[in-house]
């Protein structure tokens, strides 16, 4: 009888998405409480500036398992951490480095890639982002044989989730990660004895998502309010996710769309509701609230009083 492959090796952080209140590591997690034992976590050496999280939620729970860390920089230093290990296979969750060829066969039985969209859509480091910014209906968790091209391998197993109406990017990331969890245990085993085959991508409906970068503030004449919610649910407390409002650059962290009259003014606070609604390229912006650059999260009734008085005296303002 074989021996089932119980050890391996873990490439990653497990940062599903740019969500900075996302603190969990649930596949690492389920795959030690199912018996795997994790020879080494290898995370970049970098991650704790790549974004908002001062520090990945993984070490902490490589720590409390006492899992072997390595942290590298370049792929010279990836080569040589994986050159002094025994494991034969490994899993990849958000690890942010392509793997070159000669990485790959360094693990005959394969490197698992569990990516949080329904490949071939979203490759890339935002699929969660995406699938959000694009109004999909559902995603899910794409279990994928991992080659040098990004996200471009045969596929092991999908399962898909439904994306709620106004779901936030944390909820969305949270609920995909516990599916990422549940289905690496249920098909891990069955991947490394090769009794699941994996099936190719369709790669002509491939589509990509974007790393987050600082981009111009967004401006409402330019979008319509239906995209602009979904822009600010995708990348909350992210350097691309800022507006120009009535001179100022915020971020919006509460609002939805709203019908209104067209009226010749582009911005108008209404007193009877507190809101403040932005005319779009389609539709009205119902503002709740918002947060200036170097500020706290402010109502807009506080932003109106406090950093925009002479919204209060425009013609049309209720």
């Amino acid at each position: 009888m074989i021996e089932p492959v119980k050890k391996i090796v873990f490439f990653g952080n497990e940062r599903l998405s740019s969500s900075p209140a996302y603190a969990r590591a649930p596949i690492m997690e389920a795959l030690l409480d199912a018996g795997f034992e994790i020879e080494a976590l290898i995370i970049k050496n970098n991650e704790t500036r790549s974004r908002k999280i001062s520090r990945p939620a993984i070490l902490d729970r490589a720590a409390a398992k006492d899992v072997n860390v390595v942290r590298v920089r370049t792929a010279g230093e990836l080569r040589a951490a994986v050159g002094n290990l025994a494991s034969k296979a490994a899993v990849l969750a958000s690890f942010g480095m392509l793997l070159e060829g000669e990485i790959i066969e360094r693990f005959p039985l394969g490197i698992v890639n569990v990516h949080p969209s329904l490949l071939p859509a979203h490759r890339g480091p935002t699929p969660i982002e995406s699938a959000i910014l694009s109004g999909d209906r559902e995603t899910g968790v794409s279990l994928m044989k991992v080659v040098s091209e990004l996200d471009a391998g045969d596929v092991y197993a999908q399962n898909r989730l439904v994306i709620e109406k106004d779901e936030s990017k944390l909820s969305l990331t949270e609920r995909l990660g516990d599916l990422a969890a549940e289905m690496i245990v249920e098909n891990l085993t069955l991947i490394l004895e090769q009794r699941l085959q994996p099936q190719p991508q369709n790669h002509d409906r491939a589509t990509y998502s974007q790393s987050i970068k600082p981009a111009p503030a967004l401006k409402f004449e330019q979008h319509s309010a239906e995209y602009l919610c979904r822009h600010m649910r995708a990348f909350a407390g992210c350097p691309n996710n800022k507006f120009d409002l009535d001179g100022q650059t915020v971020e919006i962290t509460s609002a939805k769309p709203a019908d209104r009259p067209a009226g010749a003014e582009s911005l108008v606070y209404d007193r009877s509701d507190g809101l403040l609604y932005a005319r779009c390229r389609q539709g009205y912006l119902a503002i709740e609230s918002l947060r200036p650059l170097s500020r706290n999260d402010m109502t807009a009734a506080d932003f109106v009083n406090g950093f925009s008085r002479q919204l209060l005296n425009h013609p049309g303002n209720a």
